[in-house]
């Protein structure tokens, strides 16, 4: 059978946070695309090529009706810096272009799964206060909610790998 020709059962697949319904078949263009008819999960119903569902070479899956996508935007725009904040923590620990992957990443360092969602991470840390960055309070640890707090930059040099520290009289402070 010519690889055109075969069917594909997609009732009932998900794929993000569209379903499939139902064939509608071919939209009539020259090369025969077979159309399927979806319902987001915000109950919007749109017609989906089977190509964009099934193949995951060189295309982008669509995840959703557009909800998702505008969702994200509202959410980024009106926390900007603190997304921001995450994004770079994301890059620091997965990518290899990234300048500073050899002090995070590299080393083992990595960002909770909770925290693959952006929104997730905003429960947990809230917006960034103005002045404040984000700090991990042992910096062999990952990111993740109670190893995180947002700290001054004073606060950060104190927090290196290379501060020595000393205990007198029950204080602990760092050597400078």
């Amino acid at each position: 059978m010519p690889r055109g020709n075969r069917r594909l059962d997609l009732n009932g697949r998900r794929v993000g946070r569209l379903v499939m319904l139902d064939c509608l078949g071919s939209n009539g263009d020259t090369a025969g695309t077979i159309m399927w008819r979806c319902r987001c999960d915000c109950g919007r119903e749109l017609a989906v090529a089977r190509g964009n569902i099934t193949t995951k070479v060189g295309r982008r899956i669509p995840l959703s009706c557009g909800c998702y996508k505008r969702e994200r935007g509202a959410l980024n725009a009106a926390h900007r810096a603190t997304y921001k904040v995450w994004t770079g923590m994301h890059g620091r620990c997965a990518s290899t272009l990234e300048t500073f992957f050899s002090n995070y990443g590299a080393r083992g360092i990595k960002v909770c799964d909770r925290w693959a969602d952006f929104a997730c991470f905003l429960a947990d840390m809230g917006d960034q206060p103005p002045g404040l960055e984000i700090d991990r309070i042992d910096n062999n640890g990952d990111y993740e909610p109670f190893n995180c707090r947002w700290a001054t930059r004073a606060e950060q040099l104190a927090n290196r790998r290379t501060t020595q520290w000393l205990t007198i009289d029950g204080v602990k402070r760092t050597v400078v």
